[in-house]
């Protein structure tokens, strides 16, 4: 049964992730094929089960049906089924579900959405924070009981502190769940942001904007695919020189001869949606290119979206403080890893890497697997300590041997 409503989940997650970066309504149209706009039946929209029976093909146009939609439906329902074993495996109770399952739907969808748009939508961040404090409101006893102390899933360390402290003050919340339980997932949702938001602004003031000076004479073309001029006569993709859809290259052009006793030099605002001066802003048709005379070439260097703050936000509100620490460390280390191998590949070329995937990867192994760190530093401490143990029983029988032991 939770196989089968991750992949109801699934279905729906297929048309968010289609929809919601494109500023497409969930509601309407109805889903519908998209080259023949034929509205999908009731039997024609079973996860997994109408592809298959259609042979991955609609059914009007007979046009092939991409096949990301029953691997997403598919991934939803083992997402489910992971996390809801993983929730009986711990003996948590049944109220602790809604939110794992919903966190996990919402990290699914992130993931694809910044893997291929550089984006994560306000919209399931947002709401997800929302879902979050009405969840700890209204099943208090069950967030708690997921923040045990000794529960190497734990993220309360730092809420349950900071409740000691309150009650050591003379406000003891720890004794009202549901002011507990609030209390957790704002300050989960806080450090969260308060994390990324550092961050973020540290990497702006230490690496601000990259400035490209160009000689004289020199020509920088765009489109609404990319740029050209900067690196030889290759087209560099606007998502490999800006790291959010919103960002925009600044080219100034040569001073324009005028009567003025200091001519200014012409700004151009360029990115994948147009080309912006003067206080008009031209968009792309499919085939424009814009060329223009060039002294310099200014690229933003924001080494974080703001879109992962609020990702990790919610991330937070959801599993804690704590977690959302644990959860950051574990992406950044992804995220390096990657990002290393992919550079090696591409020969050093900048690229650009959606930090949103990682996030969620690390917070679905927080959820799937609990504390990694905590359990990773469990098992080595075990492993050292049966080792101290073998070694010590060693010395003991080596000084005091039996009789029936003979050392060769």
């Amino acid at each position: 049964m939770v196989f089968c409503l991750g992949c109801i989940v699934g279905s729906f997650l297929n048309v968010v992730v289609w929809r919601v970066p494109r500023g497409e309504s969930l509601l309407h149209p109805p889903s519908h094929c998209p080259r023949c706009g034929h509205v999908i039946r009731p039997w024609e929209n079973i996860p997994i089960l109408s592809w298959l029976f259609l042979r991955g093909k609609c059914s009007q146009c007979h046009l092939p049906i991409s096949i990301r939609y029953p691997i997403g439906e598919a991934a939803a329902g083992i997402l489910f089924l992971a996390v809801w074993v993983q929730l009986l495996r711990r003996g948590l109770p049944l109220e602790t579900a809604p939110g794992s399952l919903y966190l996990a739907a919402s990290l699914l969808a992130i993931a694809q959405i910044d893997a291929k748009h550089h984006l994560i939508p306000d919209q399931i961040t947002y709401s997800g924070l929302v879902a979050a404090l009405l969840l700890a409101i209204a099943l208090p006893t069950s967030r708690l009981a997921i923040a045990r102390p000794d529960d190497p899933h734990s993220g309360a360390i730092i809420c349950n502190g900071l409740l000691t402290w309150m009650a050591e003050h003379g406000l003891d919340l720890a004794k009202i769940p549901m002011a507990a339980a609030v209390v957790d997932c704002i300050l989960g949702a806080a450090v969260g942001a308060a994390l990324l938001i550092a961050f973020a602004e540290a990497g702006r003031r230490l690496f601000g904007a990259k400035t490209i000076a160009l000689p004289d004479g020199a020509k920088v073309s765009a489109s609404k695919q990319g740029l050209t001029g900067l690196d030889n006569d290759r087209v560099q993709p606007w998502e490999e020189l800006l790291t959010r859809r919103r960002d925009a290259v600044t080219i100034i052009s040569p001073p324009e001869t005028t009567t003025q006793t200091e001519p200014s030099p012409k700004t151009w605002i360029v990115n994948a949606n147009g080309v912006f001066a003067d206080g008009v802003q031209t968009k792309w048709e499919d085939n424009d290119v814009r060329t223009f005379n060039a002294t310099a070439v200014i690229i933003p260097r924001d080494v974080m979206g703001y879109g992962d703050v609020k990702c990790l936000a919610m991330i937070g509100a959801f599993c804690g403080a704590d977690a959302a620490i644990y959860i950051l460390l574990a992406a950044a280390a992804l995220a390096a890893l990657v990002g290393g191998v992919g550079a090696l590949v591409k020969r050093l070329r900048r690229t650009m890497i959606p930090f949103g995937p990682f996030l969620a990867a690390a917070a679905l192994a927080w959820l799937l697997v609990g504390n990694f760190f905590f359990l990773i530093y469990q098992g080595h401490y075990h492993k050292t300590a049966m080792s101290q143990s073998t070694s010590e029983s060693c010395h003991k029988i080596q000084a005091n041997p039996p009789d029936d032991i003979i050392f060769r």
